[in-house]
Order: structure tokens, then C-alpha cells, then sequence
């Protein structure tokens, strides 16, 4: 069973849909020392979720020629992105959640540059952060986010069952 300690950076990674966002979502349930941003499919869409409340905002709507991020065949609303990244930049938790790191956030968009910000300056400053990343990424997540933690550790979605 998944219990954080403080100062650390967890790196959740598994393959596509192997359900790392449905055990994040059933790990905060009934938690009120985690915030950030989950990142379920609901309805066939992506969605990005603020915690602490759980408040969704579709990824895939409302698009506009100014709004739009491109990330291969995917396109995003950079305005629910804006909302999100002002949300992290006043989170105060002792987990901190970001699902999912991926080329945005590696080519300094998506969640950037407030997921920087927030993991040099933590609040508290003792928080740990579970960043969710794809297998193929978890170098590049480790080398960019990693600097300034005490510990690092990987996780799969087998660490959060109860023992």
C-alpha cells in the first residue's frame, strides 16, 4: 500500500490505459491532504480534473484557432491548461498530483511553466509529488523534475493495493 513520505517525487508509470488515473482517482478518495490535476477519459474525452473537489473541465471543447495546443493527432484547449496552471501555482498539499507529464509539459507547455514553479517552491515545503508519465518518458520526467528531491521513487498502479 502506497503511504508518501515527505520530500519525495513519485514517477506513476505504466502503459496506456493501464489504468494509473482510475487508481489515482480511488487512492484521493476520502483525502484531504492531496491536490493538483488528474487527467481521466470521461465520455471518450480528456478532461483535466482540480483536486482538492474534483472539478472537470473538458480538454477536447471550446476550441478556437487561438486556444489550441497540438501535440501529434491530439488537439487540446490551452484555456482549461491556463486554468489548470493556475490552480497548481496555489496548491498547498502534502501530495501533490500531476497526471499526466508528457511532450507538452517536457516542450515547456501544458502544465509549464507552473508545474516547475510549484515543485521548486512547494507549499508546505515538506510536500511530495506523484507525477503520472508514460514508460517512454520516465528519463526525461526523472532528469527535468527530479533535481532538488531527497528521494525518488517509481511506482506501477500494483504499489497503491492494500497489502
Amino acid at each position: 500500500m502506497f503511504i508518501p513520505k515527505p520530500h519525495t517525487l513519485y514517477l506513476l508509470t505504466g502503459a496506456v490505459q493501464s489504468g494509473k488515473t482510475t487508481t489515482l482517482t480511488r487512492f484521493i478518495r476520502n483525502r484531504d491532504d492531496v491536490a493538483g490535476v488528474l487527467a481521466p477519459v470521461q465520455d471518450g474525452h480528456r478532461h483535466l480534473c482540480l483536486l482538492p473537489g474534483y472539478t472537470c473541465h473538458n480538454l477536447e471543447t471550446g476550441l478556437r484557432e487561438d486556444n489550441v495546443l497540438k501535440v501529434g493527432r491530439f488537439r487540446f484547449n490551452d484555456d482549461v491548461f491556463a486554468r489548470a496552471r493556475a490552480h497548481l501555482l496555489h496548491t498547498r498539499a502534502a501530495l501533490i498530483i500531476v497526471d499526466e507529464i508528457g511532450p507538452l509539459e517536457l516542450e515547456g507547455r501544458g502544465l509549464e511553466p507552473a508545474l516547475s514553479i510549484l515543485i521548486k517552491k512547494p507549499n508546505p515545503p515538506a510536500a511530495s509529488f506523484l507525477l503520472v508519465v508514460r514508460q517512454g518518458l520516465l528519463a526525461k520526467v526523472r532528469e527535468r523534475y527530479g533535481k532538488g528531491f531527497r528521494h525518488i521513487e517509481i511506482l506501477g498502479i500494483n504499489d497503491f493495493r492494500p497489502d
